[in-house]
């Protein structure tokens, strides 16, 4: 589609197979947590248990891994934990927030350059 006009800038992607009947709870839980929800480019539901998100911008993306059940609960805490620490500025690739403990950062992987041994 050419026309921006067509589709809200809002817009996210949702996929699954059972995420059709499931979408509805996801998005009730984005709308409390404007700061996350504002960035959520895609939602994938897994294995028809629970979902991935995946934040977007310019420089990189983040993956966040929803718990099974209360994942309103689980954004809620990682939306005040955002605002303490900016957990989604973080040089991570995934944030998983499935354990109601702890939130736990997947830092990028980068590739090091070995340095050249010769003299």
């Amino acid at each position: 589609i050419k026309d921006d006009k067509l589709l809200p800038a809002d817009l996210i992607l949702v996929v699954g197979s059972d995420a059709p009947e499931n979408t509805l709870s996801l998005l009730a839980a984005l709308e409390q947590v404007p700061a996350i929800n504002s960035d959520v480019k895609s939602a994938v539901r897994i294995e028809k248990r629970r979902w991935n998100l995946h934040l977007m911008d310019p420089e990189k993306g983040i993956k966040i891994m929803l718990p099974e059940t209360d994942f309103d609960l689980a954004l809620k805490r990682l939306e005040r934990q955002n605002e303490k620490e900016d957990l989604l500025k973080k040089n991570v690739d995934a944030i998983d927030i499935r354990l109601n403990d702890r939130i736990i950062l997947h830092p990028k992987k980068t590739v090091s350059k070995k340095k050249d041994k010769k003299k």
